[in-house]
């Protein structure tokens, strides 16, 4: 009588090796599936925005647009002058020196540009 437990004792711990192997797959479904769905949720924020990105991007496209910008100078009473010039450019080399004084300071006191 004796050998006849042995197998049983090997059949009920191959049924219990199938059966955890089972609900291991379907717990290793499951946590794909929450994945899955993690995923699809966070790709359709994605495309939610980079559609308003896109929206964004053709309003300021749209407001920079220089016939708008000077239609809208005009509508608030700002008019176009006659005559345009351009300033000259001015040397680096300090040839050039400003007699103005600055706002807020001395006469005598020439700024070099750091401080």
């Amino acid at each position: 009588r004796a050998p006849a437990r042995t197998p049983r004792r090997a059949v009920a711990f191959c049924v219990v090796v199938v059966v955890g192997s089972l609900l291991s797959v379907v717990a290793a479904d499951a946590y794909m599936t929450q994945g899955q769905i993690r995923l699809t949720r966070m790709q359709q924020q994605l495309n939610t925005d980079l559609g308003r990105h896109h929206d964004l991007e053709l309003d300021v496209a749209r407001s920079s647009d220089p016939s708008k910008v000077v239609g809208e100078a005009q509508h608030n009473g700002l008019v176009a002058p006659d005559r345009v010039t351009d300033v000259p450019q001015v040397s680096e080399s300090g040839s050039t020196a400003s007699t103005t004084a600055p706002a807020g300071g001395t006469a005598g006191h020439r700024s070099t540009g750091s401080q």
